[in-house]
């Protein structure tokens, strides 16, 4: 089973993909904005992220570039 991590700050973009990834056997992380985000994948490796890049607090450039600076995240795909 794979593990994505959704962004976004627009909950019914979140709740439209996690229905239906989940309905495909996806387990599925949200995260309402980018602090969120970076809380979780520190305690979370996720097979993927799906990261908005427009977003109050941190933008997804700002999750992007804490993830390529982590050794243990730098290679986790990003969409």
């Amino acid at each position: 089973m794979r593990h994505i991590l959704l962004v976004d700050d627009d909950p019914l973009v979140l709740k439209i993909y996690q229905d239906g990834l989940g309905q495909l056997g996806a387990q599925v992380t949200t995260a309402s904005d980018g602090i969120a985000a970076i809380r979780t994948l520190r305690g979370l490796k996720p097979d993927v992220v799906v990261l908005d890049l427009m977003m109050p607090k941190f933008t997804g450039v700002d999750v992007l570039r804490f993830i390529r600076s982590e050794p243990t995240l730098k290679a986790l795909p990003v969409v």
